[in-house]
């Protein structure tokens, strides 16, 4: 599916390091990214704003993703080292993947799109569609469906990178 790269690594393998060797870098990309697309959709959708207004929504949004990222932190530290023997040891969810049985076979991008849909996640778009409604002066149907789509796409997008790191590594 994936073609050898310079160094021999399939492309699937470079992303993944990539990303992992630039992670402010990919911060800053997505939330460029995210900003972007709540510019197009809000102006298409009869808003008043601008590109520097949607990335104010985007960075004012993103305190909850560091949130859940504390926590999974927390979460890791009282599993300890010991508990971890497998890739997917390291994976913590706070999203309606805990809602399947344990023995649920499902593939990596699935699992990461089902950890994507939360209470966290849900608040996170909350945030956005206030932020856009006010930032962006669009209506409140503009503003909910512009975040809703917008975090759809990084949902998918998200998951994809996951997917493709879970299978780089292995698990």
């Amino acid at each position: 599916m994936f073609g050898r790269g310079p160094e021999g690594y399939t492309a699937q393998v470079f992303v993944w390091h990539w990303v992992q060797q630039h992670r402010l870098l990919t911060v800053l990309i997505l939330a460029a990214i995210c900003a972007g697309i709540y510019y197009v959709i809000v102006t298409s959708m009869g808003g008043q704003t601008s590109y520097k207004k949607m990335l104010t929504v985007t960075i004012f949004a993103w305190p909850i993703a560091i949130l859940q990222q504390v926590l999974t932190f927390v979460v890791l530290s009282m599993r300890g080292v010991d508990s971890i023997t497998s890739v997917w040891d390291v994976y913590v969810s706070f999203g309606a993947d805990q809602l399947l049985p344990a023995d649920a076979n499902l593939g990596a991008f699935m699992r990461f799109l089902l950890a994507g849909i939360g209470p966290l996640s849900i608040w996170q778009v909350t945030i956005t569609a206030v932020g856009l409604q006010v930032l962006g002066k669009a209506s409140k149907g503009a503003a909910w469906t512009a975040a809703i789509v917008a975090w759809a796409i990084l949902l998918v997008l998200l998951s994809a990178l996951g997917a493709m790191g879970m299978k780089a590594a292995g698990g």
